[in-house]
């Protein structure tokens, strides 16, 4: 029985699986500090945007607040969603899906309810009977903002945002449109207190402000 044959068998064999191990890590390294890189946002320098009609000027102050200079409300909307979806991507893939009902499409079965209230209400079906009624000029200004976010989107490259990666989706299209349906959301998530507004209402049929506040005190 040779022992020395086997010892020596083994031995190269954790030789190669430590080398491989530590080829996979080092390959592993190089990949995050690679999309740490890719995915670092930073705006300065100059950028191509479609959409825009003339040259835009975007600066942060020492707090990092930007401000947009254009020559025009259109630019200035698209600058603005450009940023947005420059730093703010995921969240806003997010608020898309919730007002569209289209959650599941990434997130599975958790989450049919969700969607099920939401294409109930018919938020997206109501935001799109609202921006058919809208004027021109406000129509013009939600698609200056949509095509900014869309711009921002398509500059983030491979390196998406890590939730991107982690439910298998990529930046949907952002129409105009779905800034109204998130507006909608937003109305519906702040107006959870519309049952003491009621109250409020019909106790001022019988008394004054005063009294009403002391009966129902604001938050």
């Amino acid at each position: 029985m040779n022992l020395l044959g086997k010892s020596s068998g083994a031995s190269k064999l954790l030789q190669a699986t430590l080398l491989l191990s530590g080829l996979c890590l080092l390959a592993a390294l190089a990949a995050t500090i690679l999309y740490l890189y890719s995915a670092k946002s930073n705006i300065s320098g100059k950028r191509t945007i479609k959409g825009l009609g003339d040259s835009v000027a975007i600066t942060f102050d020492e707090v990092d607040i930007h401000h947009i200079k254009a020559k025009s409300q259109a630019d200035a909307y698209c600058a603005l969603g450009y940023l947005h979806a420059s730093e703010r991507s995921w969240p806003m893939e997010m608020n898309r899906r919730i007002a569209s009902g289209r959650l599941s499409e990434i997130l599975g079965n958790d989450t049919v309810k969700i969607d099920r209230f939401v294409r109930t209400l018919g938020i997206k079906r109501a935001a799109e009977r609202q921006f058919d009624r809208y004027p021109v000029s406000a129509k013009r200004l939600l698609k200056a903002y949509a095509d900014g976010v869309n711009a921002g989107n398509a500059q983030l490259g491979w390196a998406l945002p890590i939730e991107y990666f982690l439910t298998g989706a990529k930046p949907g299209h952002w129409s105009p449109t779905d800034s109204l349906a998130w507006i909608l959301m937003m109305a519906y998530d702040l107006g959870g207190n519309w049952q003491k507004e009621l109250q409020r209402l019909e106790l001022s049929q019988y008394l004054n402000t005063k009294q009403v506040w002391e009966i129902t005190p604001p938050n």
